[in-house]
C-alpha cells in the first residue's frame, strides 16, 4: 500500500513539474498539460474563427495569446484581426472600445516581439498594420492620436521602403495633412512627406511595370498585348498599377487642396534655402517637382532652381525650367530646344506627351503650322487620348485656311471641314474635352461653304471625299 501511494505521489509530482507554459519557457506550446491545453485551444480557435463563432473563439484566443504566444504567426495575422474587428463592431461604449483598441495595438507589439524577425511579415509591415488599425479607430480630431499614427506610418515606410503598403503611404499623407490643419509650422514637413511618399510610389510603379505584374509573361504588361484598343488606360489589366494610380491621384488631390500648395508658400519655405543648396541635386530636384505640382512653373523660384539643377545634371524637370526662362525672354527657339531635351529625358509617355504638346504650341505661336502638327501628332502617339492635341491640330487647320487657298475664298472654307473633323476626333479620344470641342465645331460649321458657293465648284458635291491641299494634305468629306 505504501509502495502504491509513493508511486502515485511520484507520478503526480513529475506531472506537475513537467507542465509549463510556452510563455514561460520560450517554447511554442509549453510542456505537459499546458502544452496539451494550448494545442487544443489553438485548434478550437481556428474552428470557431472560421465559423464566425466569436464569443467562444475569444475564450480560446485568450488561452493561446497569454500562454503560448509564439506558437503560430496565424494567431496575429489571421485570428486576432477578425476577433478584434468583431469586438469593436459590437461594442457601443466608447470607454470599452478604447480598451479593445489598446489590446489590439498591444497585439501588434507582441507580434513584433515573437515574429518581427522570424515571421513571414517583417517588423515594418506589422507597424504599418498597427498604424492603419489605430488611425481607422480614433477620432481624426484627436491630434495626439493622429500624431501617433503618423509616426507609426512613417516608421513603416522607413523600414519597408519600396515594399511599403500603399495604404500606409496614403496614411502618411492623411495624417500629415490633419497635423498641418492644426499646426501651420508643419508646412515644410508636409512638403517633405509628400516628396518622400511620391518617391516611394514612383519606385513601386517602376518595379511593377518592369515585370509586368502577375500573370504577364516575358515582362509584357496585359495592356500591351496584341489587339489592345487604342487609347486604353495604360494601367488597365494590372491591378497593382491601377491601385498605384489611385493612390497617387488621392495623394495629389490631398496635396492640391492643402494650405501648403501655393507658389507663395513654396517661395517662403524654399526660397531662402536655394543659395545654400545650389549644388545639392537631390534638394533642387525635389523643389522643382513641388513647384511643378503646384503649377508654379512661371515663378522666379522655379527658373532659378532649374538653372542650378541644369548646371549640375540636366534632367527633364530642369530642362523644362530652362525652357520657361527662355520663354520669359521671348527666345522661342531656345525654349523649343530645351523642351526637346526634356522630352528626350522623360521617363514615361505621359510626360513626353506634355513636352511634345508644349513644343507644338510654341511652333503654332510662330505660325510654323506643319512643325506644330508634327509635335501634336507625337503627343498623340505618346498618349492616344490626348484630346487637347487633336484640338490644336484642328485649330492649326482653321488658322491656315487663307494660306492654303489664297486666291479661292470658297476652297478656303473647305479647310474647315478638316478642322471640324479634328474636333470630332478630340471628343472621341477624350470625352473630357467635349465642351471645348463642341464650341469649335459650332464655329467651324458656320464657316462651311454655302450651297451657292458649292454651285460654283461642281467638284464639291455633298458627301464626296476631297483632299485639302497645301501643308495639310488630309482627306475629308464635303458637307
Amino acid at each position: 500500500m505504501r509502495v502504491k501511494l509513493f508511486a502515485a505521489g511520484l507520478l503526480l509530482s513529475m506531472a506537475n513539474g513537467y507542465a509549463q507554459k510556452g510563455v514561460d519557457d520560450g517554447s511554442k506550446f509549453g510542456k505537459g498539460d499546458d502544452s496539451i491545453r494550448c494545442v487544443v485551444s489553438l485548434n478550437q480557435l481556428s474552428v470557431d474563427i472560421k465559423s464566425e463563432n466569436y464569443p467562444d473563439a475569444e475564450k480560446f484566443f485568450n488561452v493561446v495569446y497569454n500562454e503560448c504566444p509564439s506558437c503560430t504567426e496565424n494567431l496575429y495575422v489571421r485570428y486576432a484581426p477578425r476577433l478584434f474587428s468583431w469586438k469593436m463592431k459590437n461594442e457601443k461604449d466608447s470607454v470599452k472600445r478604447g480598451e479593445i483598441l489598446k489590446q489590439w495595438i498591444d497585439m501588434y507589439d507582441k507580434q513584433i516581439k515573437y515574429f518581427g524577425e522570424t515571421g513571414k511579415n517583417p517588423t515594418g509591415w506589422i507597424i504599418g498594420e498597427k498604424a492603419k488599425v489605430y488611425f481607422n479607430h480614433i477620432s481624426h480630431s484627436d491630434l495626439k492620436g493622429t500624431k501617433q499614427a503618423y509616426e507609426w506610418f512613417k516608421k513603416s515606410m522607413e523600414l519597408q521602403k519600396v515594399r511599403t503598403d500603399l495604404a500606409v503611404l496614403v496614411g502618411i499623407m492623411q495624417t500629415s495633412d490633419l497635423i498641418l490643419k492644426n499646426e501651420a509650422a508643419h508646412k515644410e514637413q508636409f512638403m517633405k512627406d509628400f516628396m518622400a511618399v511620391n518617391t516611394i510610389l514612383d519606385e513601386i510603379e517602376k518595379a511593377e511595370a518592369g515585370h509586368g505584374g502577375p500573370g504577364a509573361p516575358d515582362g509584357v504588361k496585359p495592356d500591351q498585348a496584341p489587339g489592345k484598343p487604342e487609347g486604353m488606360n495604360e494601367n488597365r489589366g494590372n491591378r497593382k498599377l491601377e491601385a498605384i494610380a489611385d493612390a497617387k491621384a488621392f495623394i495629389n488631390q490631398l496635396f492640391a487642396t492643402s494650405s501648403a500648395a501655393s507658389c507663395e508658400t513654396l517661395a517662403e519655405i524654399y526660397g531662402p534655402q536655394v543659395e545654400a543648396n545650389k549644388t545639392n541635386g537631390e534638394f533642387l530636384s525635389q523643389v522643382i517637382r513641388l513647384l511643378k505640382k503646384c503649377k508654379c512653373t512661371e515663378s522666379e523660384l522655379y527658373m532659378k532652381v532649374s538653372t542650378y539643377m541644369f548646371k549640375i545634371k540636366p534632367t527633364a524637370e530642369s530642362a523644362q525650367g530652362m525652357a520657361q526662362q527662355a520663354l520669359k525672354n521671348q527666345d522661342f527657339e531656345t525654349a523649343i530646344s530645351y523642351f526637346k531635351q526634356a522630352m528626350a529625358m522623360e521617363a514615361n509617355n505621359a510626360d513626353k506627351a506634355e513636352d511634345a504638346h508644349s513644343i507644338a504650341l510654341l511652333y503654332a505661336q510662330n505660325k510654323q503650322y506643319a512643325q506644330s502638327r508634327d509635335f501634336a501628332r507625337q503627343a498623340i502617339g505618346f498618349v492616344p487620348n490626348s484630346g487637347k492635341s487633336y484640338i490644336l491640330i484642328g485649330q492649326l487647320y482653321a488658322m491656315s485656311a487663307k494660306g492654303i487657298y489664297p486666291d479661292d475664298p470658297v476652297m478656303q472654307r473647305t479647310v474647315y471641314y478638316a478642322a471640324f473633323d479634328k474636333m470630332a476626333e478630340a471628343k472621341k479620344a477624350d470625352p473630357s474635352c467635349a465642351a471645348e470641342a463642341d464650341k469649335w465645331m459650332s464655329e467651324y460649321r458656320q464657316q462651311f461653304p454655302a450651297k451657292d458657293d458649292i454651285f460654283m465648284h461642281p467638284e464639291l458635291e455633298a458627301g464626296k471625299a476631297i483632299t485639302i491641299g497645301g501643308w495639310i494634305q488630309e482627306r475629308t468629306t464635303v458637307r
